[in-house]
């Protein structure tokens, strides 16, 4: 039943698509809904309402400010889960025939189903785990994908639509988790739909670990100073900037041993208070 969701996901703004419309005040974005054609895009200057009978699928980047009270339960969820303030709420409305297209995302995601019906398909990522990177075969590809996707990558999108996808029909009061790296795709919608996602933008431990590093490794003038000359060596001719940087990196492994873990996530939190991202993704 869909009174088993807190109250300010199915109240107020969530009461219905035009509540949430005449009242969110945010950066939004449209997808149309094919699944080779559904490409976020963000816009300005333009009504919700008006996107939706234009028959897209409109996008409402960040719900923590049009619905104050989810920021209690947000705090709760990362309590539960034993991490800093990572997570964030967020809302798709879906005109009947659009949707997103197929992709995957970087973080960890809860998805509530709030009004009218929503088919959703899904599969197993098959290439690699964690990829840490959002992509979709049909876009640009993220500047690190080849850090995540290092065994390779099918050579035509086609290959990755023959995947054993499952589809969900899912109605007011659906839940589910889906973890990062999960194709998906909504395009298609058979009718008009609201939906609730919350991502859990958790660190992972190579996060924490150059985050550690950059406020261990920056005290010291010698890691400060500049590499001049680093590039412009000639072939077997020893390079004093790359012997000062191996120097330095064996130095910093030896001191890394004796570094206490529970550093890490001290820095971490640190460093989000200090530039004011602790709770703004």
């Amino acid at each position: 039943a869909l009174e088993r969701f807190p109250a300010f996901m199915r109240e107020g703004l969530m009461s219905s698509t035009e509540a949430l419309c005449r009242g969110y005040v945010g950066s939004l974005e449209v997808a149309k809904g094919s699944v080779v054609d559904g490409l976020q895009t963000g816009v300005t200057g333009v009504h919700p309402s008006a996107l939706l009978k234009l028959g897209l699928t409109v996008f409402f980047q960040d719900l923590r400010r049009a619905l104050p009270k989810s920021n209690e339960w947000l705090r709760q969820l990362e309590a539960s889960l034993g991490l800093p303030e990572c997570a964030s709420i967020m809302a798709f409305a879906n005109a009947a025939g659009s949707g997103l297209s197929l992709h995957h995302d970087r973080y960890d995601q809860l998805f509530f189903q709030i009004r009218g019906q929503k088919r959703f398909q899904y599969a197993p990522n098959g290439y690699v785990a964690n990829p840490d990177v959002q992509f979709s075969p049909y876009g640009p590809a993220h500047p690190d994908f080849g850090r995540s996707y290092r065994d390779g990558f099918p050579l035509t999108s086609e290959e990755v639509l023959q995947r054993p996808f499952k589809t969900v029909d899912l109605q007011p009061g659906s839940a589910f988790f889906m973890p990062s790296g999960t194709w998906h795709t909504t395009a298609e919608q058979p009718s008009d739909s609201l939906s609730l996602v919350v991502a859990v933008r958790a660190p992972s431990y190579l996060d924490l670990l150059q985050t550690l590093l950059g406020h261990y490794a920056s005290q010291s003038p010698a890691w400060r100073a500049r590499p001049y000359g680093g590039w412009a060596s000639e072939p077997g001719v020893a390079n004093p900037a790359e012997a000062e940087l191996g120097r330095l990196m064996s130095d910093l492994g030896d001191r890394l041993k004796q570094l206490p873990a529970a550093d890490a996530f001290k820095a971490w939190t640190a460093h989000g208070y200090t530039t004011g991202a602790q709770s703004d993704y």
